[in-house]
Parts: C-alpha cells; structure tokens; sequence
C-alpha cells in the first residue's frame, strides 16, 4: 500500500515544489518532475539520478550522469 501521497522537493535558494507520488505502469511509486524542475536544476532527459538518505530522514537527489 502506498502511504506516501506528495513528495516535497527543496532547492537552494529555498525554492520548493510539491509533487504528487504517482504509480507506474508496474505498479511502482514514482514522482513526474515538471519541465521547470529539470531546467532550474540543470537535468536532462536521460541523466540519472541518485536518491541519497540523509541521517534526518531527507533525501538528497544528484545527477550522476
């Protein structure tokens, strides 16, 4: 059962969106960044990116590539 129905994500400088957590076409959690996300952060298509968990319980999301 998916518990988690928004997922918040902040940015320096105290940018912030609120994203509803979907379900995929397999049946998994996923977030959809909107266009203005990807631009502001400098992502692409295609990059991919790391989900790190903090010692708070926040995560940290980086491009890796």
């Amino acid at each position: 059962m998916l518990h988690l129905l928004q997922w918040r994500l902040c940015l320096e400088p105290k940018t912030s969106w609120t994203l509803r957590v979907e379900v995929d076409e397999h049946g998994e959690p996923c977030i959809i960044l909107p266009d203005d996300v990807i631009e502001q952060v400098g992502w692409k298509i295609g990059d991919i990116i790391r989900w790190v968990k903090r010692d708070n319980d926040s995560w940290i999301l980086e491009r890796i590539s």
